[in-house]
């Protein structure tokens, strides 16, 4: 019995396009990403799979613990209800891919279930009757409850992913700053497709528990079976004037007090009525929305962290395994000698390290503005390999000069290409290229 509603979960869990959206969007974002760096910078610093694998197994961790918690509240969906959601969910991505957040699925199935039940129109759930009054039927049954309760899971797993993801190295960007001048960015990229799974209308007798305890949300009529729902969430951008774990736990911070509201409109609807459903809607409906515009307001309010400074060069990435990686050195750091040689410019900084390419070392003055010496032997296999992104340093070069904040927002960022200073700092022989706008 369990056995067989596990395989269905499944089966309806692999049955959903949003699952195969939402894997699509999550490579595709960080594939686009990838090779704008190549325009950048001339070389690929971020990897694709690796870390999109990554996602992909706390998001299924995440999955573990939200069907965990639905299944313990006895939360329950019908198809039509997960088609409704679904539906919604791809319209609204369609309007713009950051919506294809669960939050404004629900938040439509119920003001859908709201109307149908003040209006008094129950539809038929007989097999005579038409698809449409099927369908009504089933709406104004459906278990507002349980989704309030499914949104609220929703919101506390996103906080919860991105307090934990808060630290993931962020890939390192230009943009146009507010001076029409390009300027250092950390791009940041956090999706996550979780798979839900749940009960639903089935063959099996629903269980007794001693109590009333489970289900809390009220039993199956008719039999239970499992089913499941991906759910996406998160949120990707740039951090300009903010550190890009302060955005993480700034997001984080909403989308928990969002699910303390939704856990809380769960007991107000089963306690005083239907009426408090609206303050769930309200709740899915601004929760992502309010998050976006908080994190728009931070970024263009302050000033940018990651822009020239006269003392010295300032880092704004690494490649992964490259002799500048290994040294330790982090994004926002000031290198301010090499190899005894005062630098105030990339020029500067590529001359000195012309003067001894056998060994790499630096004065760099930390984030707390505390100096440290690093260095490294650099043999000959290496010597193409330093890997360091500085920030802009005058010129016109390639940068993003449009973007937004929210899931999957990377994929609607515009790319304006220039003649461009070189950028991406190694021992081989440079040389600029003439680019194109796009």
């Amino acid at each position: 019995m369990y056995g067989q509603s596990l395989i269905h979960g499944l089966l309806t869990l692999l049955l959903n396009p949003l699952l195969y959206v939402g894997g699509v969007l999550m490579v595709w974002e960080r594939a686009r990403a990838a090779n704008h760096e190549r325009r950048f910078f001339g070389t690929r610093v971020s990897r694709v799979w690796r870390p999109v694998f990554a996602l992909w197994g706390q998001s299924l961790a995440g999955g573990v613990v939200i069907s965990a918690v639905c299944l313990f509240t006895g939360a329950r969906v019908t198809p039509v209800d997960a088609a409704v959601v679904t539906a919604f969910t791809l319209i609204f991505g369609a309007i713009r891919a950051r919506q294809l957040s669960p939050l404004y699925g629900i938040a439509c199935l119920l003001m859908a279930v709201f109307g149908i039940r003040i209006s008094g129109w129950q539809g038929a759930d007989t097999p005579s009757a038409g698809l449409l009054s099927q369908w009504i039927s089933s709406l104004a049954h459906t278990d507002v409850k349980s989704w309030l309760a499914i949104a609220a899971a929703v919101c506390l797993l996103e906080a919860a992913l991105l307090w934990f993801n808060r630290s993931q190295r962020p890939a390192p960007a230009y943009v146009l700053g507010k001076r029409g001048r390009p300027v250092g960015a950390l791009l940041t990229q956090w999706s996550f497709l979780v798979p839900m799974v749940t009960f639903g209308p089935g063959p099996n007798p629903m269980p007794h528990m001693p109590g009333g305890v489970w289900p809390l949300l009220g039993a199956v009529a008719g039999g239970w079976s499992l089913w499941g729902l991906p759910l996406l969430m998160g949120t990707s951008g740039f951090s300009i004037t903010t550190v890009p774990s302060e955005r993480a736990l700034g997001t984080a911070k909403y989308m928990l007090l969002a699910g303390v509201l939704l856990a809380a409109d769960v007991y107000a609807v089963d306690a005083f009525g239907l009426g408090y459903v609206w303050a769930g809607i309200v709740i899915c409906l601004v929760a992502r929305e309010w998050t976006v515009w908080r994190t728009r307001l931070r970024e263009t309010k302050g000033e940018p962290l990651y822009a020239q400074v006269p003392m010295g060069v300032r880092v704004l990435g690494t490649s992964q395994g490259s002799v500048a990686d290994e040294m330790g050195l982090l994004p926002g750091e000031i290198i301010t000698q090499v190899n005894q040689v005062p630098v105030h410019s990339n020029y500067d900084l590529h001359f000195a390290f012309e003067q001894n390419p056998a060994y790499a070392k630096l004065h760099v003055l930390d984030a707390r503005g505390e100096m440290r010496i690093v260095g490294k032997p650099v043999y000959t296999g290496e010597r193409n390999q330093l890997g360091l992104v500085l920030v802009p340093d005058g010129g016109s070069l390639t940068c993003y000069r449009k973007f937004g904040y929210g899931l999957f927002e990377v994929l609607y960022a515009k790319v304006a290409t220039r003649e461009a200073l070189p950028v991406w700092v190694d021992w081989a022989e440079i040389e600029s290229a003439p680019t194109t706008d796009s």
